[in-house]
């Protein structure tokens, strides 16, 4: 193929560029400037779509530690760039259709409602009773570890703020505007009267947070190295991560009878497919039964309506974690 003069975008329109958020943009970046240096060092200058296609598909084959991810975001990225590409590149598109098919799914490994509250327990008498808090949160609504670490007190509209009881309005709990291609409406997820316990102890977190400063206000490798503690406490190697307390919520909710549709939408997943990796029934059930097994029986018991004497005003003084 003759070397030839590039047609394309010499800069990002701003309409365009906030399609996405600028992660995802950095994300694009990263993958593409390899692939271009890669069509330079070889005098490529692809010009039609199956020109384009074919060039990614040769790069992906000589580079065998290139993963799926990566590849997924270098496609995406030069659909980005150049707009008249997007839904042609079906070669690159099928490759990861298969790769997709031959893979074998992972799945975040769930933290379920009633262990979250013994796992409060333990965050409290190490001094991180907020982040416990969270944590009971996260398995009661599916947030995401970045959506909850995040929060502040405006975001939390309680049912009295607004003149009415939480019998009749919920706690409503604002998580701004999703960045991506997809959703750009304000996102939200509510809390009733059936987790009456969590809105009473969310209601005093607010009042004790200075307006503008996190609830929650620690890390995600906090978060996950106090879940490694938790484990080698219990003598167990369950492989909790900070995403678990959301495949909790999904994997609690569907063994409740919940429809797949219902879980999908409170939990704003955007595809089937991702909500799949959530979902372990199963092994949520082994892990409370490992639980059971060392002797922790009672304590889930005891903890299902008493967890919140675990939260004292002392624990929820605000200061920055270390």
């Amino acid at each position: 193929m003759a070397l030839s003069r590039l047609t394309g975008p010499r800069f990002l329109e701003p309409h365009q560029r906030d399609k996405v958020s600028a992660v995802t943009l950095e994300k694009y970046k990263k993958e593409l400037v390899p692939f271009t240096e890669w069509t330079i060092a070889n005098r490529y200058a692809p010009e039609t779509a199956e020109e384009w296609d074919d060039l990614l598909v040769e790069y992906l084959y000589g580079r065998p530690y290139l993963t799926r991810g990566k590849f997924n975001s270098l496609v995406a990225g030069v659909e980005f760039f150049f707009q008249r590409l997007k839904g042609k590149l079906s070669w690159s598109h099928g490759v990861l259709s298969g790769w997709e098919t031959g893979a074998s799914v992972r799945h975040t490994v769930p933290l379920g409602k009633g262990v979250s509250r013994l796992i409060l327990t333990y965050f409290a008498n190490w001094g991180y009773t907020r982040l416990g808090i969270g944590l009971v949160l996260q398995t009661e609504t599916g947030l995401r570890p970045s959506e909850l670490l995040r929060l502040r007190p405006e975001d939390f509209l309680f049912p009295e703020e607004e003149g009415a009881k939480l019998g009749t309005r919920p706690l409503r709990i604002g998580l701004g505007i999703r960045g991506g291609t997809k959703v750009k409406r304000a996102q939200c997820v509510l809390l009733d009267q059936r987790c009456w316990r969590l809105v009473r102890v969310l209601r005093v977190v607010k009042m004790m947070t200075p307006v503008g400063l996190l609830m929650f206000p620690y890390s995600y490798n906090t978060l996950r190295t106090l879940l490694r503690r938790v484990e080698a406490q219990l003598g167990l190697n369950v492989g909790w991560t900070p995403h678990s307390g959301r495949a909790g919520y999904a994997s609690d909710s569907r063994a409740e009878g919940i429809s797949f549709e219902e879980i999908r939408e409170g939990g704003r997943w955007q595809s089937d497919s991702s909500l799949r990796r959530y979902l372990d029934i199963i092994g949520a059930s082994s892990i409370g039964v490992a639980l059971r097994g060392v002797g922790l029986a009672p304590a889930l018991e005891l903890l299902s309506s008493e967890w919140p004497k675990w939260v004292t005003l002392a624990s929820l003084e605000y200061s920055h974690a270390p």
